[in-house]
């Protein structure tokens, strides 16, 4: 396979994805004479020990909006949320299983961006959410914040 390195940099202003994610997925989804097999991540998953109070912290708080909600024959529930006008979203489920509820209350590798990290961290501070990080400049000139959710699941702030 001859791919590129992926590049690295983030592309939040003009893209809506970061720190070449899709260009990783693009590098290495061509196989078997130009077949792309994998085009896209469509959506990032996030264990929730509640629905209902996940919502309200997603849409109430941070200001997602609910874009689908299935029920499964279980019971449990997938809602996909999204930031307005984003491609990609997020999927919210309540962890059913003992290997899911491990994963709540980490770092879920979901990267939002905000063209003023400043404000959007004294907005959401004052709106109760809870920062591990403040606005902190990184090696490439970025700024980063990590706050977390109702559940403890760490999410990254950047201003490129």
């Amino acid at each position: 396979m001859n791919a590129t390195p992926p590049d690295r940099g983030c592309k939040i202003a003009d893209r809506p994805y970061c720190c070449g994610s899709e260009n990783i997925v693009a590098a290495m989804g061509k196989l078997n004479e130009g077949v792309m097999m994998i085009a896209y991540s469509a959506a990032r998953l996030i264990p929730v020990s509640d629905c209902d109070q996940a919502l309200d912290f997603y849409l109430g708080t941070l200001g997602f909006e609910k874009r689908a909600e299935t029920r499964q024959p279980d019971g449990s529930r997938l809602i996909e949320i999204a930031t307005p006008g984003a491609r990609r979203s997020i999927i919210l489920a309540r962890a059913q299983r003992p290997h899911q509820e491990s994963r709540a209350g980490q770092f879920v590798g979901v990267v939002l961006g905000t063209n003023d990290i400043h404000a959007t961290y004294r907005r959401l501070r004052a709106r109760g959410v809870t920062f591990i990080e403040p606005p902190t400049a990184q090696r490439e000139g970025m700024l980063q914040a990590q706050f977390l959710d109702r559940d403890g699941n760490g999410l990254m702030l950047i201003q490129p």
